[in-house]
């Protein structure tokens, strides 16, 4: 009894009697599972920074123990994966939010358990729901405000997250809305990312008889060093380049750069997550894309 009352189980309330906790964490608690080490979060790491920083506001929002465990996807043994995973085999969680693309292993104590998972990603997972951010919206209303904005040759910056379905769409919505989109005007991450490759990539947008004259950005880690380059290229900065760069609300949206910011609120994200986990608790079957969240804009 008394370890069932440290655990959250029940409620001693002397002579009147010990009662079940109607708030118990097999009820209220969520895991949160960020694929980083606590003590590495930085501004690189824009959503999983905003979690962690929004933690408390999260839980009064949501009514939800929100208990957050930050794995390696590299080195499970290290990390948080074995506290979560012995959580999941005493059921002691009412459900699991993922919100990056999990590797195999991530699931399995979960799925296990029974213990419904949500997974923020495009991909199909086995054993878990998706929700996912809706980029093609996110490159609509992009393009839309390069349109207004009188460019001809928007660039995209992408990362190698993003599914390539979404990069075709972006060619068929850049058509639809009048622009001739070029290849060398496209470009997403390579695996080995840096500097020197977003350099490289920023000169080929520039140099040239027609450079771009707009950039989107569908990664805001990007924002910085591309600020950096622009400023470096003063006669870039005066043919008055437009940015639109991704941004997970409510994150801080002022630069000293005029960049006009489009993306996803965060709590918006984790209300669609939790309706997700709450259609599998009443026996709803793993559904791929759940829902798909709409563009903002700031």
């Amino acid at each position: 009894m008394a370890a069932l009352e440290a655990e959250g189980f029940i409620i001693s309330r002397g002579t009147l009697g010990t009662f079940v906790n109607p708030n118990s964490p097999n009820l209220t608690d969520i895991a949160l599972l960020l694929p980083v080490r606590e003590d590495q979060l930085t501004v690189r790491d824009e959503l999983f920074s905003l979690v962690n920083q929004e933690h408390r506001n999260l839980e009064k929002h949501t009514g939800k123990n929100l208990r957050y465990f930050y794995i390696d996807r590299e080195q499970r043994v290290r990390d948080d994966f074995e506290k979560v995973a012995e959580e999941a085999n005493r059921t002691r969680l009412n459900g699991v939010i993922l919100p990056f693309p999990p590797q195999n292993w991530m699931l399995e104590p979960f799925v296990r358990n029974n213990i419904p998972v949500v997974v923020l990603t495009d991909e199909d997972v086995k054993g878990a729901s998706t929700v996912w951010v809706d980029y093609s919206d996110f490159f609509n209303k992009a393009l839309r405000y390069c349109r207004k904005r009188n460019c001809r040759r928007p660039a995209l910056l992408s990362n190698s997250t993003l599914p390539y379905h979404h990069i075709e769409d972006y060619f068929k919505l850049g058509a639809k809305a009048g622009f001739q989109i070029e290849s060398r005007l496209v470009q997403g991450q390579s695996e080995v990312f840096g500097l020197p490759w977003l350099r490289h990539n920023l000169d080929s947008f520039f140099y040239g008889p027609e450079p771009a004259d707009a950039i989107i950005i569908s990664d805001e880690t990007f924002l910085p060093d591309i600020l950096k380059y622009l400023f470096e290229h003063n006669s870039i900065l005066s043919q008055n380049i437009q940015l639109v760069c991704e941004r997970t609300f409510p994150q801080d949206a002022y630069t000293s750069f005029p960049v006009k910011f489009i993306g996803f609120d965060l709590y918006e994200i984790i209300d669609t997550c939790l309706r997700a986990l709450d259609a599998l608790r009443a026996g709803g079957k793993p559904v791929k894309n759940f829902e798909l969240i709409t563009a903002i804009e700031s």
